[in-house]
């Protein structure tokens, strides 16, 4: 997906492209803050659509963060924003856009979330994990051909689906992208939330002024759609707690999450 534009972020929405084609004045003045009005989230979205030609890597940043700043205000938190990395990577590649947004991903979003993942669930078994489509050579080639030549049309990874066609039936070639995620907003609906949210508003958590108990109300309130949400203020929680708070060193934690609320 990195490699070949196998993800919906490598392409501006219908929607952004049919609002950048209006007048300046009229996006900016008009419609940009009669969304944010509305719904400030969803104006926030619309905002971003410039960015996907001036600022590509803030673009990536943009449709892949948790915490954009409507969910920031949200739950409270005023910290400033770094310099997404993203753009650092993509701003650092001499090419055109959509390859400049591959190399982005490729430096941020795989090394940092997917193969970390892969590694630290195929070590948990003692397997060795490969990805012979980061070979070297097979990625400076992908990311050395034309955007029209990868996607034409945009269509996702049609390169790669034309490399494949000779040796995988159109049902593979042609079926649906699917994902790993899991299912967190079912967990937090059947107890983790209640748990999660005891941990959140403790009156340490509260008093470093990362969120507020009203912004976690909230995000708990709502699992279906801020499930993963609070699940990775949870982990981060977690980490302070076990690693700064009370230090575990080496020793697996031998109590559960319903215990460590139970303890808040």
């Amino acid at each position: 997906d990195e490699l070949f534009a196998g993800y919906g972020r490598y392409f501006q929405k219908p929607v952004e492209a049919g609002l950048m084609r209006l007048p300046a004045w009229l996006r900016q003045g008009i419609v940009g803050p009669a969304a944010a009005l509305l719904d400030p989230f969803r104006g926030w979205q619309l905002a971003r659509a410039g960015k996907f030609d001036a600022d590509p890597g803030g673009y990536l940043h943009d449709h892949s963060t948790h915490f954009p700043p409507p969910l920031r205000d949200l739950i409270g938190n005023a910290m400033a924003v770094p310099t997404p990395a993203q753009r650092g990577f993509a701003d650092a590649f001499d090419g055109p856009r959509q390859s400049r947004m591959l190399h982005a991903d490729i430096n941020t979003y795989l090394p940092d979330d997917l193969l970390t993942l892969l590694d630290r669930t195929a070590m948990a078994v003692s397997v060795e994990g490969r990805v012979p489509f980061l070979d070297h050579r097979l990625v400076e080639a992908a990311l050395s051909v034309t955007p029209d030549a990868r996607t034409p049309g945009g269509a996702q990874k049609a390169l790669e689906r034309r490399m494949a066609a000779r040796l995988l039936p159109d049902a593979v070639l042609c079926a649906p992208k699917q994902g790993f995620a899991s299912p967190v907003p079912a967990w937090m609906a059947a107890g983790m939330g209640r748990d999660a949210e005891r941990l959140l508003t403790r009156k340490r958590a509260l008093e470093r002024g990362w969120w507020t108990e009203a912004g976690i109300a909230r995000l708990c309130r709502d699992p279906a759609r801020h499930g993963f949400r609070v699940y990775t203020l949870l982990m981060l929680e977690l980490a302070v707690l076990m690693l700064s708070e009370r230090p575990l060193g080496d020793a697996a934690p031998d109590v559960s999450l319903a215990d460590l609320a139970e303890a808040a």
